[in-house]
């Protein structure tokens, strides 16, 4: 581990929690049930990419998916086991996404003070959808 990846796991170390697969497999099955497929999905706060990597297949496959994750190390982990997912490494807070861009927010993200909300990036549609 690198000192800037110490760093920044050690500022990470109060909020962070990885989804257990289980989870996420049963959140997919409610969205799947309430007629999500596929589209533009972005994890805000991807961590090691869970959410983007534990998702069906099928879902990844037909999906354009987007991951960010503030800490180095994570972004690094996710980058790696998210298969063609696009990880952005650095606070959501700083991103910029054009009005409208998903059709779905899904994530588990840590509770803190900074707060950013990705409502005004998803598309105005009926099955657009926040999980959080």
């Amino acid at each position: 581990m690198t000192d800037a990846e110490f760093t920044s796991a050690r500022a990470s170390t109060l909020d962070a929690f990885y989804t257990p697969p289980e989870i996420i497999q049963a959140i997919c099955e409610g969205l799947h049930k309430a007629g999500f497929q596929a589209g533009n999905i972005l994890d805000p706060s991807t961590g090691t990419g869970r959410f983007l990597q534990y998702m069906p297949e099928a879902m990844k496959r037909e999906s354009i998916r987007v991951g960010v994750e503030l800490d180095l190390l994570s972004a690094k982990i996710a980058r790696y086991s998210s298969d063609k997912a696009r990880i952005i490494q650095r606070g959501f807070e700083r991103t910029r996404f054009p009005n409208h861009s998903f059709d779905l927010a899904i994530s588990n993200v840590p509770f803190r003070e900074t707060t950013s909300s990705p409502i005004r990036i998803l598309r105005r549609t009926t099955s657009s959808m926040i999980i959080s």
